[in-house]
């Protein structure tokens, strides 16, 4: 919890000191921009292809403050990096004209989404406390050496790491949400999430802990770590990619702890679901903290894959009688005609149930109840 405590302290600090946002001048313009709703047009920055990139020192949102992303259609990339050392604080709305482009935000100082933080975003959203965005020609932009930067036409490869001891990552009661089958990735260190709202419909979620050197990927969707990885800690909040078909949701890290935090994946229509990934150390879900990749429509309901080093602990329910535990389920009493339940997957040196906590994978109804291995 002590990471969740003190970020929420950094994050009343951080929004009370800055209001700005203001351009470095390493891709020609400097200086502060004007708000409260800042114009961030692809002439302060520069384009190259279909990539369009931006370089602030500082970048930091009050309540009732915006930051509006536009330029030419063809743009398929936003590419944000943030210099100047301090943490950003995003309390208002970051949204993007741009109908085609993803938008990716590094700030190697830490970030923190407040509580009106939201998004308006037409691509995927991509945060990240990395040093470096890195590309598939060998290019990289650069966010602790600005200079030692190189634009480039390519795609995006990875996020970069060339420190051993990452900024933290926190997202205190925000809702953060992209539009239906779009991903949404949160890469950083010390990564809390408290009171908080993460969703892609039938898109994609990625979680990452960074503890240490190295690279996370994101191909084709997925999530590769080659890096120390730290911990994520999420108290009170709501994790998903359900709808029509249920995305996918991915999570890197050292521990996983789901305090009263729900995790899921779920079908609600007639496309099959993707399910949920868990790489970890070690996995603990208490007061109803659970995940599920289950099937409420005739769409089949996708696996819940776990692989933990060390113990897996589930225990007790929260105050709606949630069960903690893992659930890929067919159906409820209410919806008896959905499709083929998922399988759960489970490797961990140490399993512990308790206090009514459960692994389901059954079916209410036609459809088929999944397998437990």
């Amino acid at each position: 919890m002590k990471p969740i405590l003190y970020f929420t302290s950094l994050f009343l600090c951080i929004s009370g000191a800055y209001a700005e946002v203001i351009l470095d001048g390493t891709l020609g313009t400097l200086g502060a921009l004007s708000g409260p709703d800042y114009a961030v047009g692809a002439e302060l920055g520069q384009q190259l292809g279909d990539n369009l990139f931006h370089s602030f020192s500082q970048f930091n949102l009050n309540s009732e403050e915006s930051a509006t992303f536009s330029g030419p259609e063809n743009i398929s990339h936003i590419f944000s990096r943030v210099t100047g050392g301090y943490p950003s604080s995003i309390n208002g709305l970051i949204r993007s004209t741009l109908p085609h482009a993803d938008f990716y935000l590094i700030n190697p100082a830490g970030l923190v989404f407040g509580p009106q933080a939201s998004l308006d975003v037409q691509g995927s959203f991509h945060i990240s406390t990395a040093n470096a965005l890195l590309f598939q020609d060998g290019h990289e932009f650069n966010a602790s050496q600005p200079h030692n930067s190189s634009l480039t036409i390519a795609p995006i490869k990875a996020f970069g790491f060339f420190t051993d001891s990452p900024a933290d990552l926190s997202i205190d009661s925000s809702h953060l949400s992209v539009p239906i089958g779009k991903t949404l990735s949160l890469i950083g260190n010390n990564f809390s999430v408290s009171h908080a709202q993460l969703t892609s419909p039938s898109g994609y979620l990625n979680l990452a802990s960074i503890a240490g050197q190295g690279q996370v990927e994101l191909p084709s969707h997925e999530l590769t770590v080659s890096a120390p990885r730290g911990q994520i800690n999420a108290l009170d909040s709501q994790i998903s990619t359900s709808g029509e078909g249920g995305g996918a949701i991915y999570i890197r890290a050292g521990q996983l702890v789901l305090d009263n935090t729900q995790i899921t994946a779920n079908t609600l229509g007639a496309t099959a679901a993707q399910g949920i990934d868990v790489q970890v150390d070690e996995l603990s879900g208490s007061r109803g903290g659970y995940l599920s990749s289950s099937t409420l429509g005739t769409g089949t309901g996708g696996k819940v894959q776990i692989q933990a080093v060390g113990s897996v602990t589930f225990s007790g329910e929260n105050s709606e009688g949630k069960l903690s535990g893992i659930q890929a389920e067919s159906g409820n009493p209410t919806h008896t005609d959905a499709g083929n339940a998922g399988n759960i997957i489970l490797e961990a040196g140490q399993l512990n149930l308790a206090a009514g906590a459960q692994m389901s994978s059954t079916t209410f109804g036609t459809g088929q109840g999944g397998n437990l291995f």
